[in-house]
């Protein structure tokens, strides 16, 4: 009988141990994964910036791309003025 006074508080002492250290472990866990998020979301705001970077080069080039197609064109449509070119 003695023994199973001593058994039955030890097995809810134990019980309570591993809720108390399920919880503990579950907190540490959870702070982990709040980090990792943060880590990943600072990741991906550096990945956003480079790209938004990259996006305004490529504006930049398409635009400068655009006015040299503009000026070839003009220079295309005036008649040649050079020494070898024949006049009648």
């Amino acid at each position: 009988m003695a023994d199973s006074l001593i058994a039955v508080p030890a097995f809810l002492a134990g019980g309570a141990l591993a809720w108390f250290l399920r919880g503990w472990f579950a907190a540490e866990g959870a702070a982990a994964l709040r980090d990792r998020i943060d880590e990943l979301e600072r990741q991906l705001a550096a990945e956003r910036r480079e790209v938004e970077a990259v996006r305004e080069d490529h504006r930049r080039l398409a635009e400068r791309l655009r006015r040299e197609a503009e000026r070839c064109a003009g220079d295309a449509e005036r008649p040649s003025t050079s020494k070898g070119a024949s006049s009648s």
